[in-house]
């Protein structure tokens, strides 16, 4: 390593650039190392290893100030560079980069942290130039490199940073450099929150240049953080997007649904009251939209008080959903208003006003999967429901589903089964079974047939039922339940042999298993061993089976 004779003019800007970081994580464990300023905006970059685990960062500057890093502004472990962006109250002595890239046998200086004022920098001859990404350039520079100077600036002869210095891999000391053109390149898509290199960082990565974009970052944030960490970056979306109505929508949201969480940050009523005051700054940016804030005010409180029965401040009660929604329906009368009017009645009971606004959710564009179901339930619910209605809406609602969103089709298909089987029409209920296991491409659990093997019973598909039964047990052959109603088919089909078999297999199981001790008793009661039967009668008796009585008095006496 050579210094150069005299300091450049430039230098002592650059040094001023140059500063040390040190890295904490959640443990309070701290990693230090190197970086550098570029431009005058609090832009920085490092290497990526120093961040990773990082809970925070803070940048100790030439002056000895402290600078909190504030978001990761890009990053690639691979490369192992970051850019990122501290606070600052002023503009910092960033370098400016170098417009063009040097060439072998140009020279390269360098100037570490912590480096005296006036001091000359170390200089070096490139010796190799390479390619990454086709377009920048990696530089290999004929000077030693010290744990202390990675991560610090190369510059060419007019003091402009081309480079970032890295380490040689092979440990012969060499000087390595990446092109800072490439690291100032790193900008993270607004889905990266959930990839590896940013969210093993516990830093925020910076927001998308817009509000549409990194709305979709906000969501994704909302996963991973816990109560209070979501609101800090809530609270920092709406600094960086005050135009933009979602963000105070947003925590709005937040301040209502995990205000016990938020207990430390103020009262109930005092969230609450800050949840309002969102709500009207977003009313404000709707401009001559007001239906769309009324609505979504509506909206907040509907979830909040269908979710949580403890809620009963004044201003967030159903009642009051449904005024802000007629409001909205006042200004706009929009489907998506209607349907969560709909929504808002039926969780209020008055069916007969749900019906009607489903039904006019129904007839136009804004028909849905979810507008049919909650038809058919509330049609379920009428004093005088129309039953064909009902089973129409929910095929209606399946169909949708299916298409769209198989999980949704597949709840909507078990509540079908559920209000058939109320019915007593158990074919159709079977049918429904068949759909659901066509939809899940016949990815179920053996309590599916266990359920399907009910429904084939109660119609009398005896055959149908042994089968499903079979099934069942194929997938779990010790539960007792299965092979009692595997005992119980046999018994309908007087094969009393094949019912006595799967019924002490039932027992030997579950020993306790009441019913199992009845049927047992009836089947050996059916075929001529009436002692061991009422045996068999006498132990269910004992576990306390509801039943069994009868059948003792019938065939005991």
């Amino acid at each position: 390593m050579l210094l150069a004779q005299k300091a450049p003019k430039w230098a002592e800007r650059a040094r001023r650039s140059v500063f040390t970081i040190e890295a904490t994580d959640k443990s309070g464990n701290v990693t230090r190392g190197t970086g550098f300023f570029v431009g005058d905006q609090g832009e920085a970059v490092s290497n990526y290893t120093l961040f990773i685990g990082a809970d925070r960062a803070t940048v100790i500057d030439a002056d000895g100030g402290r600078l909190p890093v504030v978001c990761i502004l890009g990053a690639d472990d691979l490369y192992d560079v970051i850019r990122f962006k501290v606070s600052s109250q002023k503009k910092l002595p960033g370098l400016t980069p170098a417009v063009s890239q040097p060439a072998v046998g140009d020279r390269a200086y360098l100037i570490p942290a912590s480096s005296a004022k006036g001091a000359a920098p170390a200089v070096g001859p490139i010796s190799e130039v390479t390619r990454i990404k086709e377009q920048y350039g990696y530089y290999r520079v004929d000077m030693p490199l010290t744990r202390e100077q990675v991560s610090a600036p190369l510059l060419n002869e007019g003091g402009q940073a081309f480079a970032l210095a890295q380490a040689d891999a092979s440990g012969k000391g060499k000087t390595y450099g990446i092109d800072l053109a490439y690291i100032m390149s790193l900008r993270p898509a607004a889905t990266d929150v959930l990839n590896k290199v940013y969210s093993s960082i516990g830093i925020r990565t910076a927001w998308a240049s817009s509000a549409d974009e990194a709305l979709v970052a906000l969501m994704l944030y909302a996963a991973q953080q816990d109560a209070h960490a979501y609101l800090a970056t809530l609270d920092d979306f709406i600094a960086t997007f005050p135009s933009s109505p979602d963000g105070y929508l947003t925590r709005a949201s937040h301040y209502v649904y995990q205000r016990k969480k938020l207990s430390d940050v103020g009262t109930e009523q005092q969230l609450l009251s800050r949840a309002e005051a969102d709500l009207a700054s977003a009313q404000k940016l709707f401009g001559d939209n007001v239906a769309e804030g009324y609505y979504n005010h509506a909206k907040l409180i509907y979830g909040v008080s269908a979710a949580d029965s403890t809620l009963t401040a004044p201003g967030w009660t159903m009642d009051r959903a449904a005024d802000w929604i007629a409001k909205a329906i006042a200004a706009d009368d929009r489907p998506l208003y209607r349907q969560l009017e709909a929504d808002i009645a039926f969780f209020r009971g008055d069916y007969a006003k749900a019906a009607a606004d489903y039904a006019l959710v129904n007839q136009g564009p804004g028909a849905s999967a979810s507008s049919f179901y909650m038809a058919a339930k509330t049609e379920e619910q009428l004093e005088a429901p129309d039953t064909t209605r009902m089973f129409i809406l929910m095929d209606s609602a399946i169909t949708r589903a299916t298409g769209v969103n198989p999980t949704d089709a597949a709840t909507y298909i078990m509540d079908a089964v559920d209000m058939r089987m109320r019915r007593g029409q158990f074919a159709e209920a079977v049918k429904l079974y068949d759909r659901y296991y066509a939809l899940t491409g016949g990815e179920v659990m053996p309590r599916f047939y266990y359920y399907r093997e009910q429904a084939r019973f109660r119609a009398n598909d005896m055959d149908g039922a042994l089968s499903d039964i079979r099934l069942a047990l194929e997938g779990d052959p010790n539960n007792a339940l299965y092979l009692a109603e595997e005992g119980s088919i046999y018994l309908r089909k007087q094969d009393f042999a094949k019912a006595r078999q799967s019924l002490e297999r039932c027992i030997a199981q579950a020993p306790d298993f009441s019913a199992g001790h009845r049927l047992l008793g009836l089947c050996l009661v059916r075929s001529g061993k009436k002692a061991e039967g009422c045996r068999a009668f006498e132990r269910a008796k004992e576990l306390g089976d509801p039943v069994v009585e009868r059948l003792m008095k019938q065939h005991c006496q």
